[in-house]
C-alpha cells in the first residue's frame, strides 16, 4: 500500500469536461416542461423553483438556450391555444335583435337617409360588424376574458422567474423578446389575433356593446370593461415593436390599433345621429343642455375605463359631431336660437352656449355675428321709431356727416332714442359679465354694433347733447337725485366714446350748456363740471378748454355785478331803482355764436345799460368792445291789470315791445290797436324775430296781447296787436314761452330743423379745414419732410379723436398751405412736401 508523503509533489491532470448528450437536454427539459405546465394548472405550490432555475441555468450554459427557447414558446402556443378553443369561444355573446337605443331606433328610422345608412356601414367598416346588435352574455365574456388574462400574466410572471438566466444571457444574443414579452405576444397572436376563432372580433363587437348600453343608462361592468382596455394597453403591436431583446413598448398599442379606431368612429356614428334626432325634436336650449351632459359623461367614461389618451380624440370627435357642425343651425334656430335668448336674458343658455362654443374654432365668431346684426337690427328699429331716420344717407366727401334722412314716418324723439340705446348698451353689457366671462372679442363685437348704430344717424350727437342737456337742467328729469343723474350720465358716456364726429357734438353741447348757465337752468354746478371732466378723460384738456372758460366768465360776471351794485351811483336815479339788473359778460372765443339783432331799448333800460358799460369799460376792461345780446335775456315784468297784478317772465325781445308799445296803455276797452309796422318802427327788432315775439305774446297760454286776426301766423301789413286788459290766470307768476322759429314748439329736447342743421354743418366743416390745416402745420413743422402718404396717416391720427377726416380733405388743405407758402413739394418727388419757416 503506497501512500503520498506530506509535501510530496504529484502530477495534476486535467480532464476534459463530458459533452452532454441529448438525453441531458431532454431530462432537464422534461422537468421544465412538466412545472410550466404545473403553473399553467396552479399547481405551482409543490415546485422548486431553486431546482428548476438550475435546471433552465444548465441548459443555457450547455448552449441549449436556442431549444430552451423554442420549446417553452411550443409550450405557451399549445396552452394558449387550448385555452382559446375550450374556455374562450364557448362563452362568445349571441347576438340578439338590434336594441331600442338611439343608434339603432335612428338607423331604422331613416333607412332611405343615405346619410344615416352611410353612418352605419362605416361603424361596421370600423370594428362593429353587426352595426346596431345587441349581445346576450357580454359581461360573462369580458369576465372570463379577464381571468384568463390575468392568470396568464401571472404565469408568466412564475416562468420569466425560472428562465431568469436565459433572459439574461441568452436572449439579448439572439435578439429574441423577454420570456415574459414573448408571453404576451403570444397572448396577442394566439388568443386575440387568432386565425382559428374571431376572438378580437367578438371582444370589440362586445366592447362597444358595452358602452353603447352605458351611454343609454344601463348597468354595465366598468370594471370589467377597465380590465380588458388596460389588457390591450398591454399588448404592443406585432409590426412596430421598437429594438428586439428590448423592454421598450411600440409606439403604438393594440388598444390603439384594434379598440380606440373603432370606438372613436363608432362613437362618431352615434353621436352624429343622436345629434340628429336632438335636432328634430329639441329646442336650442335643450340641444345644448343634452349635449353640455353628454359631454361631461364621456370625460366621465374615460376616467372609469379608457385610456387617457382617448380623452383628447373623444373630445375631438364630440366636439365635431355635436357642436362644430351644428353651430350655425344652433344660433338661428326659429324660436329658441341665440336671437330668442338675448331677447328674454336667458343669461344661464347664454353662457352655455358661450361655454359649449369656446371648445370649436368658429363658435364664437358664429356668436358675435349674430349679436352684431341683433344689436343693428334693433338700433334700425329704434332709428326709425325715435331718431328720425327712414334711412341711411352716406356721409359727404369731406368727411363731415351726411345730410338729413328721408322724412321719418314719425318725429324725432331724441331723449327717447338715447335711452333705448343705453338700455341695449346695459342690457349687452350684463351678458358680456355675466355669460361671456368678460371676453374681449364680445366687448368690441358689441361697442363696434353699437357704434355702426349710433354713427347711422346724423343727428346722434345732437340727440346725445339733447338727452345730457334734459339730465343736467333743473326739473329736467323729475323724481331723480344727483347721484342718479351722475350714474346716467356714466352710462352716457359710453355712447359719446362711440361717436366718430366728437366736434359735431362739441358744438351742440356748448350750445346747450350756455342756455343751461345763462337762464338759470343747470341743476347744479358740481354736477355739470363733473361731466365736463368725463369729457376731459376721454378727449383730453383741448376738447374741453373753452367749456371750462364759460364756467370761469360765469364767475367773473358775479365778481363785475356785486361790485357794479355796490357803487352808490348805480341805485341813485328814482326810475332805475326799480330794475335789477344782472348782466353776464361773455368772451366770444369760449361762448357759441348766437343770432344778434341791433334793437332800441325802453329808455329807461338804455339808460342802466349805458351806465353799467360805462362802468365795465374805466373800472374794468378800457380796451374791449361789449356787444349786448337781445335774443338771450329775459326780464321779469310786473304787470298791473284791471284784474289783478301779474308777475310776468317774458324773454328780452318781448319785454322791449312791451315796454316801449304798451307800457302806457289806455286802460278803456277802444284803446286804438298799434299796427305791426309801428311796433318794428318803434323797437328796431327785425321782422322775423318780432313775429316771433308778438306769437309768443298773443297766441300762446297767456294772452298778453290780443291779435286782430285770426290764425297763427302774423300779416305784416294788415295786424294789429293791442293789451289785453280783461285778461286773468289764477298764477301770480306768469312764464311766457318763446314760440321757435321752426314750426315745432319750443322745446329743450327739440332737435334743430332741416335749415338749422345745414347751418351748423356748414360751420362745422368751415372749423374743420382750420383743424385740418393746424395739424398738417404742426406735423410738418416737427418732421420738416413728409411723403403724403404718411402725412396724412399722421394727420388723421390727430384729428380722430374729435372726427374722422377724408383723405380727399385733407388733399385739399395741403395744396391750400402750398399756395400759401407753408409747404412746397420736392422737386425730384411729387409726392415729398418740405416745410417752408
Amino acid at each position: 500500500m503506497s501512500s503520498v508523503r506530506r509535501g510530496a509533489k504529484t502530477a495534476k491532470i486535467i480532464r476534459p469536461i463530458a459533452k452532454k448528450t441529448s438525453d441531458n437536454f431532454e431530462g432537464a427539459w422534461t422537468t421544465l416542461s412538466t412545472a410550466i405546465v404545473q403553473i399553467h394548472s396552479k399547481n405551482a405550490s409543490s415546485l422548486s423553483f431553486e431546482e428548476l432555475y438550475r435546471s433552465a441555468y444548465n441548459l443555457v450554459l450547455n448552449k441549449n438556450g436556442d431549444k430552451l427557447y423554442a420549446g417553452v414558446k411550443e409550450l405557451l402556443v399549445t396552452h394558449l391555444s387550448n385555452t382559446a378553443s375550450k374556455a374562450v369561444v364557448p362563452l362568445f355573446p349571441t347576438c340578439s335583435a338590434a336594441s331600442n337605443s338611439v343608434f339603432a331606433r335612428e338607423s331604422l328610422e331613416n333607412e332611405s337617409n343615405s346619410a344615416a345608412a352611410k353612418m352605419v356601414k362605416d361603424a361596421i367598416a370600423a370594428g362593429l360588424p353587426n352595426g346596431v346588435a345587441s349581445f346576450t352574455g357580454g359581461d360573462e365574456f369580458l369576465k372570463l376574458l379577464k381571468s384568463v388574462w390575468d392568470h396568464h400574466v401571472t404565469c408568466m410572471i412564475m416562468v420569466r422567474d425560472i428562465l431568469l438566466y436565459m433572459d439574461r444571457v441568452y436572449v439579448p444574443t439572439a435578439k429574441k423578446p423577454f420570456v415574459y414579452d414573448l408571453g404576451l405576444d403570444l397572448f396577442r397572436d394566439v388568443i386575440l389575433h387568432s386565425t382559428v376563432h374571431p376572438i378580437r372580433e367578438k371582444l370589440i363587437e362586445t366592447l362597444m356593446n358595452q358602452i353603447l348600453l352605458d351611454r343609454e343608462g344601463d348597468v354595465v361592468d366598468k370594471f370589467a370593461i377597465k380590465s380588458m382596455t388596460d389588457m390591450l394597453l398591454s399588448l404592443s403591436n406585432a409590426n412596430a415593436r421598437v429594438g428586439s431583446g428590448s423592454m421598450s413598448q411600440s409606439t403604438m398599442s393594440i388598444y390603439e390599433l384594434d379598440f380606440e379606431r373603432p370606438f372613436l368612429a363608432t362613437s362618431g356614428a352615434f353621436y352624429t345621429l343622436e345629434a340628429a334626432h336632438l335636432l328634430a325634436t329639441c329646442d336650442a336650449r335643450g340641444f345644448l343642455l343634452k349635449i353640455e351632459n353628454r359631454l361631461l359623461e364621456e370625460e366621465e367614461r374615460v376616467k372609469a375605463y379608457l385610456s387617457s389618451s382617448t380623452g383628447p380624440k373623444l373630445r375631438a370627435v364630440l366636439e365635431s359631431v355635436l357642436i362644430a357642425d351644428k353651430v350655425e343651425e344652433l344660433v338661428y334656430m326659429e324660436n329658441s336660437g341665440l336671437v330668442v335668448m338675448l331677447s328674454n336674458n336667458h343669461s344661464q343658455d347664454i353662457a352655455r352656449m358661450y361655454r359649449l362654443f369656446s371648445r370649436v374654432e368658429s363658435g364664437h365668431a358664429t356668436m358675435r355675428k349674430c349679436i352684431t346684426a341683433e344689436i343693428q337690427d334693433e338700433g334700425k328699429k329704434i332709428n326709425e321709431l325715435y331718431g328720425g331716420l327712414a334711412k341711411p344717407i352716406p356721409s359727404s366727401p369731406s368727411g363731415a356727416q351726411g345730410s338729413l334722412t328721408a322724412a321719418a314716418s314719425t318725429p324725432p324723439n331724441p331723449i327717447q332714442w338715447v335711452q333705448e340705446l343705453l338700455s341695449i348698451k346695459t342690457r349687452f353689457d350684463g351678458f358680456i359679465s355675466s355669460c361671456f366671462d368678460q371676453d374681449k372679442k364680445f366687448v368690441n363685437c358689441v361697442n363696434d354694433a353699437l357704434a355702426s348704430v349710433v354713427n347711422l344717424n346724423a343727428q346722434s350727437p345732437e340727440y346725445l347733447s339733447l338727452f345730457i342737456d334734459e339730465n343736467l337742467k333743473k326739473g329736467g328729469q323729475k323724481g331723480k337725485y344727483e347721484a342718479d343723474v351722475d350714474a346716467i350720465l356714466d352710462n352716457t358716456i359710453t355712447l359719446f366714446r362711440l361717436l366718430v364726429y366728437k366736434d359735431v357734438f362739441e358744438r351742440y353741447y356748448k350750445q346747450h350748456l350756455a342756455r343751461r348757465l345763462l337762464f338759470g337752468k343747470s341743476l347744479s354746478e358740481d354736477a355739470e363740471k363733473g361731466f365736463i371732466g368725463k369729457l376731459k378723460i376721454e378727449c383730453g384738456s383741448a376738447f374741453t378748454q373753452k367749456l371750462e372758460g364759460m364756467f370761469t366768465d360765469m364767475k367773473v360776471s358775479e365778481d363785475v355785478m356785486s361790485s357794479f351794485k355796490a357803487l352808490p351811483s348805480s341805485v341813485s336815479n328814482s326810475d332805475q331803482s326799480a330794475i335789477d339788473l344782472n348782466v353776464k359778460v361773455l368772451t366770444t372765443t369760449l361762448w357759441p355764436t348766437f343770432p344778434n339783432h341791433p334793437v332800441t331799448y325802453p329808455p329807461q333800460l338804455q339808460s342802466l345799460l349805458s351806465r353799467f358799460e360805462t362802468y365795465y369799460m374805466s373800472a374794468r376792461h378800457s380796451g374791449r368792445k361789449l356787444t349786448w345780446q337781445s335774443t338771450l335775456g329775459n326780464m321779469d315784468l310786473r304787470a298791473n291789470f284791471p284784474k289783478g297784478r301779474k308777475e310776468i317772465n317774458v324773454s328780452l325781445i318781448g319785454s322791449i315791445l312791451l315796454l316801449s308799445c304798451f307800457n302806457e296803455a289806455d286802460s278803456s276797452e277802444s284803446a286804438a290797436a298799434i299796427p305791426f309796422s309801428t311796433i318794428a318802427d318803434t323797437t328796431g327788432i327785425p321782422a322775423p324775430e318780432l313775429k316771433r315775439a308778438l306769437q309768443s305774446l298773443s297766441l300762446g297760454k297767456h294772452k298778453i296781447l290780443l291779435k286782430s286776426s285770426k290764425g297763427k301766423e302774423v300779416d305784416e301789413d294788415r295786424d294789429t296787436f293791442k293789451f289785453n286788459l280783461s285778461f286773468s290766470s289764477p298764477l301770480a307768476k306768469i312764464k311766457i314761452l318763446t314760440i321757435s322759429a321752426t314750426s315745432n314748439a319750443a322745446s329743450a329736447s327739440s332737435s334743430e330743423a332741416n335749415a338749422e342743421r345745414e347751418g351748423t354743418f356748414s360751420k362745422i366743416e368751415d372749423e374743420r379745414k382750420h383743424q385740418i390745416e393746424a395739424a398738417i402745420v404742426r406735423t410738418m413743422k416737427s418732421r420738416k419732410r413728409m411723403d403724403h402718404a404718411n402725412l396724412v396717416v399722421e394727420v388723421t391720427e390727430q384729428l380722430k379723436s374729435r372726427f374722422m377726416p377724408h383723405p380727399s380733405m385733407i388733399k385739399t388743405r395741403i395744396e391750400g398751405l402750398i399756395e400759401r407758402d407753408y409747404l412746397e413739394r420736392d422737386s425730384k418727388d411729387r409726392r415729398m412736401y418740405m416745410y417752408l419757416a
